[in-house]
């Protein structure tokens, strides 16, 4: 539905001298690097989880799409009122290289954020981004920080009555097994689907032969 928005419509091409399609032979041309995602890329892979002191669980997978141009992400949020899905998209914008995410929810709710940059450095030994925009038609603003490997942390900020109110940092986990993925048909992404891994459990020893 959306590529169809970048097609020139029928009988709105210019006029022109009708050139020769080129050959299935002739050479592809080579498609453009990706573009810097100044290390939040870092989010691809794995399965990264978390858990607020609400009751709700949070799951999310993180993978690179349309030519790596794009980092497509599948969320659910399972709280004990149902399960909300949330397909994204995080990109670059060309003109300024700031990052640009958008968030589209099964209940309709659509989320859309901008970078800014802070004169606040990241705390040692991490890295933050901060985007802002909108989220279910209020001022929003979200920071991500990174602090290990496999370990971020998000706070998310609404403006309520001229200010900007916070929720308590949320701190995720990256793990790599327990849940089965499936492919979102728009970008391509992974989503996390199936039950959690139960206790492991312990291996038995080999019985000894009766005398």
């Amino acid at each position: 539905m959306f590529g169809r928005l970048l097609d020139v419509p029928l009988g709105a091409a210019p006029s022109g001298p009708e050139t020769t399609p080129p050959s299935p032979t002739d050479p592809v041309p080579p498609v453009a690097a990706a573009p810097d995602f100044q290390g939040v890329d870092f989010l691809v892979g794995g399965i990264w989880r978390a858990a607020s002191e609400g009751g709700m669980r949070y799951e999310e997978t993180v993978a690179r799409t349309l030519n790596g141009w794009f980092l497509g992400s599948a969320a659910v949020t399972t709280s004990p009122s149902g399960e909300k899905t949330t397909h994204g998209m995080l990109g670059v914008d060309s003109s300024n290289q700031f990052l640009l995410m958008w968030g589209f929810r099964s209940d309709g709710a659509v989320i859309e954020l901008k970078q800014v940059k802070t004169p606040e450095p990241s705390p040692p030994g991490s890295t933050s981004w901060v985007l802002e925009g909108t989220c279910l038609g209020l001022k929003a603003r979200q920071t991500l920080t990174q602090t290990g490997p496999n370990q971020m942390n998000t706070v998310t900020e609404l403006f309520v009555n001229g200010e900007w109110q916070a929720t308590p940092a949320l701190p995720y986990r990256r793990s790599a097994a327990g849940i089965t993925t499936q492919a979102c048909p728009v970008c391509g992404s992974q989503s996390t689907t199936g039950s959690r891994p139960g206790p492991a459990r312990p291996r038995r020893g080999r019985r000894k032969p009766r005398r």
